[in-house]
């Protein structure tokens, strides 16, 4: 069997507490031990030492996870900060060089990335629900080296039988009550109190509230459609449409007159985050002795509200979940429909 060949490790360099890598007989200095910049530029280095006539029996998962880095940011670009959604891959990329990097990627089975993954959600406090989605990456980073020709086939399907059963289990979260709502609305700057209007009469996700712009709602018909620049769920190649009922146009239609390039400004940026929206829900309830509540719920309990009133399926189309009983074009036609009746029941 040809050998692999090896690839430079991200250590410690302790006089100068920076991380370093070697290649080629030379350091490489990529910054201050353990930051997400230094472990970015490592990864960017290693990408380039991934040798392509290696037999894929011979990789190394450090090689396989420094050549799917690339693929990664430009599937995952989209989102908050310079990386996007690409950074939440980093703990899950992390942990699998740092426990089995030197090994060849064919040898990662089932019974050892489940101990892997196990041992990681008790000393890190991972839940039960985020264990699963790391498994969901590396099956996903595997299935891409095989799509490549990094691995061999079989190596994906082994991982395919992984059933976790350590994490720490989660209550879900409710939706907020109403009246917790009108408590806190009086509290709040107008803008932000016009935004938690609108999501608790649309449903939709926080990160699509804040990235409203004009330009994305079609205000042809008596129901508004907003379809956002970019989703949650978008890398799947699935489409959202926010639904805007006729007390949602209310109180969005004076903030598009106004308008810039977002529908919603912030006064020291173009517009609120995610964060920033929910830091001036928290803020505002901290202030006040209101129990605290966050945006989600928001979303939560505009599902509920249809739910009970109507059905699932109406609930599953105002927030842009896929339904489980129809498929292809009757669902394309159903779904609006049902968007339609909800946002409009709503308001």
């Amino acid at each position: 069997m040809a050998k692999s060949r090896r690839i430079p490790k991200y250590v410690h360099h302790k006089p100068s507490g920076q991380a370093r890598v070697r290649i080629n007989g030379k350091d490489r200095y990529l910054g201050k031990f353990g930051t997400p910049g230094s472990h970015e530029l490592y990864d960017e280095l290693i990408s380039e030492l991934v040798i392509d006539v290696e037999p894929a029996s011979c990789k190394t998962l450090t090689a396989v996870l420094a050549a799917w880095w690339p693929e990664c940011k430009a599937r995952y670009h989209k989102g908050k900060g310079k990386l996007g959604g690409a950074q939440n891959w980093r703990p899950i990329i992390r942990l699998l060089r740092e426990k089995h990097g030197d090994e060849r990627a064919e040898d990662l089975g089932p019974k050892k990335l489940r101990q892997t993954l196990e041992s990681a959600a008790e000393e890190q406090d991972w839940s039960l629900s985020y264990t699963k989605m790391q498994l969901t990456r590396v099956r996903t980073i595997y299935d891409w080296a095989v799509s490549e020709e990094l691995i061999a086939v079989t190596a994906y399907q082994r991982l395919k039988s992984i059933k976790l059963r350590h994490g720490r289990k989660t209550e879900p979260i409710p939706p907020v009550p109403d009246d917790i709502v009108t408590q806190t609305l009086p509290h709040l700057k107008p803008i932000i109190a016009d935004m938690v209007r609108l999501q608790r009469l649309t449903g939709m996700r926080p990160g699509e509230l804040v990235i409203m712009r004009a330009a994305d709602v079609d205000r042809s018909g008596d129901v508004w459609e907003y379809v956002p620049e970019r989703h949650k769920t978008q890398h799947r190649g699935k489409s959202r449409v926010v639904y805007i009922g006729p007390k949602a146009r209310e109180i969005l239609a004076p903030w598009m007159l106004k308008a810039g390039e977002y529908i919603f400004p912030s006064g020291r940026s173009p517009r609120y985050t995610t964060g920033t929206f929910q830091q001036a829900v928290y803020r505002t309830c901290r202030r006040h002795d209101i129990t605290q509540w966050s945006p989600n719920q928001l979303r939560k309990a505009a599902a509920t509200d249809v739910r009970s009133k109507l059905d699932v399926e109406h609930a599953a189309s105002l927030l842009g979940h896929s339904s489980a009983t129809v498929t292809g074009q009757h669902y394309a036609a159903n779904d609006r429909h049902r968007g339609i009746e909800a946002a409009k029941l709503l308001g």
